[in-house]
């Protein structure tokens, strides 16, 4: 049951704006000096913009509507989401069309077009690709839209996007003439989950400045992350402020920073017992008391908008990300039915704590082309990941706890916590898009991307060092005719490449494979 507090505020501050509107009329005397005057009456009307008539930057560079897009893409509105009452970006991606999602600890996994897991679906923030082990945020109050692209995705994302890519989109400091914008939310869910969100954005007066701040809080009782399974509950929070500068008519600048945290409790499964699951362990949880599943993740971005010409644009974007995630579990259960205990292994402590480093930058221009309305993009992505990963393997330690009402424990190792792998991760991509208007309704839009990645990794115990390159040209053609406002018709070709597994963490046993 969720209860959605914009409408009241919207009616207490109409009430408010209504009394004072009253008062201040009646202690204001009419001037007998000034004659009113009739103005002709002006009748606006706005409509919401269809479902294909949406923008999305994880389909185009060049900001087309979906209709104008040879891709298979939906749009999650954030009043979409609302109405919907999806708050979480599994909640909003189930729903979705062609794709399966599910969690694994933190990590957005997703399965679409036949392709599976973490690396194949990569995440885009504001139509950049997130370079590192992704980590999405769990609640998206703080968006303005979800983007889903299905197929292909090695424009828009380069190597490891077979199976798609997923676009968040932040909400952003508007310049709307000192409009203030303000949403408030709160929900009740299930298993003692509540969900609290609150945001305000507004130009500062006259000012050249616009501001944006958004903050959430999602958080669960005992049983919050599965309800059956005791010991899940969770906090998730998330803020993000943004502060814009019109410094001239052309020019744009802002300075974003946001923040969110995961803390959970961890559930691994419950053992059979002969084989079959037992109705009496439904909700038994065998994990160590102290089990940790924690992130924080830290954002600073800096943003340029120059519009060079009525016929070139120029946008740059900076930014720095630090994060942390400590996983510490034990994570297999073997049931031994005639002694009635649980065998437990895979005590498993880890950490990784990455630092990105990333410039973007695209130009975009219009001119014609063979007589022809034409549209392109040619942009820039370079970005560094220092990526250190932090265990206690060779994970030996286990232990036996009763089948039923077991006494959990602490966490326990036999081997030293500490740096296992050191990786730095260099990337560099250069993409270029364009469209060509073959008609009113018909566009040929086509575009490359080449991606070269270098990685260095260093195991801390061996002391074995290894380098591994990667380089990879991915593109899409396609021609898109749209019959009518509600309908289209596109065919294209489409290409991407997948690692072997996740770079970031790449071990010397996949080293050896190139790109698929």
């Amino acid at each position: 049951m969720k209860f959605n507090l914009l409408y009241l505020s919207c009616a207490v501050a109409l009430g408010l704006s209504t009394a004072v509107s009253a008062k201040s009329s009646e202690e204001r005397p009419a001037s007998r000096e000034q004659d009113a005057t009739t103005l002709d009456a002006i009748e606006v009307r706005g409509r919401k913009p269809a479902t294909l008539e949406r923008t999305s930057r994880a389909g185009s560079r060049l900001q087309f509507s979906v209709k104008e897009t040879p891709a298979s893409i939906t749009v999650l509105s954030q009043s979409d989401l609302r109405q919907k009452g999806e708050i979480t970006p599994l909640e909003a991606l189930e729903n979705a069309p062609g794709i399966a999602p599910a969690y694994a600890f933190g990590v957005l996994n997703i399965s679409g077009r036949g392709f599976s897991g973490v690396q194949n679906s990569p995440a885009l923030f504001d139509g950049i690709r997130y370079p590192g082990f992704q980590v999405t945020p769990r609640v998206l109050l703080n968006y303005a839209q979800v983007e889903v692209l299905r197929g292909p995705a090695g424009l828009a994302a380069g190597q490891g996007s077979i199976a798609g890519a997923i676009n968040y989109v932040p909400r952003r400091a508007q310049f709307d003439n000192g409009a203030e914008q303000t949403q408030l939310y709160a929900g009740l869910g299930q298993f003692g989950t509540s969900t609290l969100g609150a945001g305000t954005g507004s130009q500062i007066g006259d000012s050249p400045f616009a501001y944006r701040l958004d903050v959430a809080y999602q958080g669960s009782d005992d049983r919050g992350s599965y309800g059956y399974a005791k010991d899940t509950s969770f906090a998730f929070q998330h803020v993000s402020a943004e502060l814009a500068w019109q410094a001239s008519d052309a020019i744009e600048l802002s300075l974003s920073a946001e923040h969110f945290t995961d803390s959970a409790e961890g559930y691994f499964g419950s053992p059979l017992v002969n084989g079959r699951l037992d109705e009496r362990l439904r909700d038994a949880n065998f994990n160590v008391i102290n089990d940790q599943l924690d992130m924080r993740v830290s954002w600073l971005r800096t943003r340029l908008n120059w519009q060079l010409s009525d016929t070139m644009n120029l946008r740059v974007q900076a930014f720095g990300n630090d994060e942390q995630r400590d996983w510490r579990n034990t994570e297999a259960y073997v049931a031994n039915a005639s002694t009635q205990t649980v065998a437990r292994a895979d005590y498993l402590n880890v950490r990784h704590e990455q630092a990105l480093k990333d410039v973007f930058a695209e130009l975009s221009f219009t001119h014609p082309l063979f007589g022809l309305t034409h549209r392109g993009v040619i942009g820039v992505q370079l970005d560094r990941n220092d990526h250190d990963r932090f265990n206690d393997s060779p994970f030996r330690f286990g232990d036996r706890v009763a089948l039923f009402d077991p006494v959990r424990g602490n966490y326990a190792s036999l081997d030293p916590f500490g740096l296992r792998t050191a990786t730095d991760i260099d990337q560099r991509a250069l993409f270029l898009e364009s469209a060509l208007d073959l008609s009113q309704k018909l566009k040929f839009i086509s575009g490359l991307r080449y991606d070269r990645a270098e990685v260095d990794s260093f195991t801390a115990l061996t002391r074995v060092r290894f380098d591994k390159r990667y380089s990879t040209t991915s593109g899409r053609a396609g021609l898109v005719y749209v019959l009518n406002e509600a309908i289209n018709v596109y065919g294209s070709y489409a290409t991407s490449s997948e690692p072997p597994a996740q770079i970031t963490t790449l071990g010397l046993a996949n080293a050896a494979f190139d790109l698929t």
